[in-house]
């Protein structure tokens, strides 16, 4: 599920409030990421289904109409990726898209245009290339500005530069070629992002370090120039700043966020800055963590950041399901390396139903501030739930029914025990916050007794496996039981429904081996789309 946030302030010292714009839904499973085209009016959006869609505002073609609208999905595109694709991003010019995928690859998308001039209808978008060669699942995907660049990172630790053998305003044809690969990091990288006017790309990884590179002109090979160590825990996110109008500095800045909680602004020192920083290897610019805003995110992972090009706002996506934006106070700029001023301007809390995954400001908004759009990253089961304006909750009637539809219970092994377990009396039967736990033991309901607001709690294995002849205190698994009954929690166990319906357990099991070594035993008939399967 998406979300679109239209920023209500009437100057930049005053950020004024987040409204609600429109919710959009229509993918089956986890959104990813999202991604705005440069015009500001399609946005993009792909998740675990293995689709992206275009959403534009109803009655418009996506040719610079306003944001403000109802938006609607205009184009879905797939068959270009075997599982979940994990992120998408526009090409400077707005007629490429590339996406990334957990199958491997990436594929890249071209708007198809007649000779009129006109757009083809129902087939805007067609794949022309799939660039192979990472060894596991594609994270992030990034143009340089002068679209004859594309860089892409994976699981497998690399850093992959292509090169587009022809013009940005020209047909790809799929004449792509690998330019470099770049092995710096130690684990996982998360992320890619390219510079917004030079050929200098940032990665982020799961090894806690940032890391960026440039291109040697007088040899022509990619190498690392300068390796950003501050975080301690994964970086996620990258976000360049934009120059605005008059607005001149040193150099460039930078912001990153991290599994500590944490957002960092890096800024480039040249070879010749008066503040006295001395030159980094071989007279690259040195880079400096000048801002570290810490304590906003309660301790939670923050997933994603955006630095705003018309405002210089930046936002943040969370772990807490919260949205919030920073701005930098008037004059606190950081051209004497002092710390700038930076304060939390605004949060939107529960801003989605569960983690917020990605988060972009539109590039250009006529009229306002800013406008954001968000990805949470939810399970498929709760996508499509809304709360009454009324009551807060959900029913569990509700939630169980959209369990049930990703995965239901006729997958479940004969012998197996599912479905809803403990089901608490009361009128209204609303939940507003969900446990998920392997196994139902008594830690984990002491702990949702603690917390005060779990009203569900679902266990993957059954915690009624054989009928309880008596409801006391006499084993672990009676006061397990009589503790959920006494304080309304219910309980729910899908078990070995989650293992056979498609992405479930066992897909996930079997994705150890690969694909040449994974043989499908059984199919079955499954509703709303799903294949199921078991293998």
């Amino acid at each position: 599920m998406l979300e679109t946030f239209v920023n209500l302030s009437s100057n930049q010292g005053n950020m004024g409030r987040l409204e609600l714009l429109q919710t959009l839904s229509g993918h089956q499973g986890r959104v990813w990421n999202v991604a705005w085209n440069p015009r500001g009016d399609i946005l993009a959006s792909c998740g675990e289904d293995k689709t992206i869609r275009l959403w534009t505002t109803e009655g418009t073609s996506g040719q610079g109409d306003s944001i403000v609208g109802n938006w609607v999905c205009r184009s879905t595109l797939v068959d270009a990726h075997q599982r979940t694709i994990r992120a998408v991003a526009w090409s400077p010019c707005g007629n490429r898209l590339a996406s990334a995928s957990f199958d491997a690859t990436t594929a890249v998308w071209e708007r198809r245009i007649q000779q009129s001039g006109g757009l083809i209808r129902g087939k805007e978008f067609e794949c022309v290339a799939t660039l192979e060669g990472h060894e596991s699942e594609v994270k992030s995907v990034s143009w340089a500005r002068s679209g004859r660049l594309l860089a892409t990172c994976s699981r497998d630790r690399s850093v992959w530069i292509w090169e587009v053998e022809n013009g940005e305003d020209e047909e790809l044809e799929g004449e792509f070629e690998c330019a470099a690969v770049l092995n710096s990091h130690s684990q996982d990288v998360k992320r890619v992002a390219w510079h917004p006017e030079r050929d200098l790309l940032a990665s982020a990884s799961y090894d806690d370090t940032v890391r960026l590179y440039m291109e040697d002109q007088a040899h022509g090979e990619w190498s690392e120039i300068a390796v950003l160590s501050s975080h301690t825990s994964t970086v996620w996110g990258l976000s360049w700043e934009v120059q605005r109008g008059e607005k001149t500095e040193v150099g460039c800045r930078l912001a990153t966020c991290g599994g500590d909680g944490s957002v960092k602004i890096w800024q480039e020192f040249g070879p010749n800055n008066t503040e006295g920083v001395a030159p980094g290897p071989n007279g690259y610019p040195t880079w400096k963590c000048i801002c570290t805003l810490s304590g906003h995110h309660g301790g939670r992972p923050v997933y994603d950041v955006s630095w705003c090009p018309c405002t210089g706002y930046i936002a943040t996506a969370c772990g807490d399901d919260a949205i919030r934006i920073f701005g930098e106070a008037v004059g606190g700029d950081s051209i004497d390396f002092g710390t700038p001023s930076v304060e939390l301007l605004a949060t939107q809390r529960s801003a989605h139903l569960q983690d917020v995954n990605s988060v972009t400001w539109n590039p250009t908004v006529p009229g306002l501030k800013g406008a954001l759009c968000s990805a949470r990253m939810s399970s498929g089961a709760e996508k499509g739930l809304s709360t009454s304006s009324q009551e807060k909750g959900l029913l569990i009637k509700d939630i169980v029914a959209k369990l049930e539809s990703w995965a239901p219970l006729r997958l479940a092994g004969s012998w197996d025990k599912v479905g809803l377990q403990v089901e608490p009396s009361g009128s209204s039967n609303r939940v507003t916050s969900v446990m998920l736990t392997n196994d139902l033991t008594e830690a984990v309901v002491e702990e949702a007794v603690a917390k005060g607001s779990i009203g569900m709690i679902i266990s993957y294995h059954p915690p009624i496996f054989q009928a309880l002849k008596t409801l006391t205190n006499r084993t672990w698994k009676e006061r397990v039981i009589r503790t959920c009954i006494e304080n309304k929690i219910a309980v729910y166990s899908p078990h070995t429904a989650w293992d056979a319906v498609n992405g479930g357990v066992n897909d996930w099991l079997a994705s150890a081996f690969g694909e040449s070594l994974t043989i499908l035993i059984a199919r079955c008939n499954c509703p709303n789309n799903f294949e199921e399967k078991k293998n």
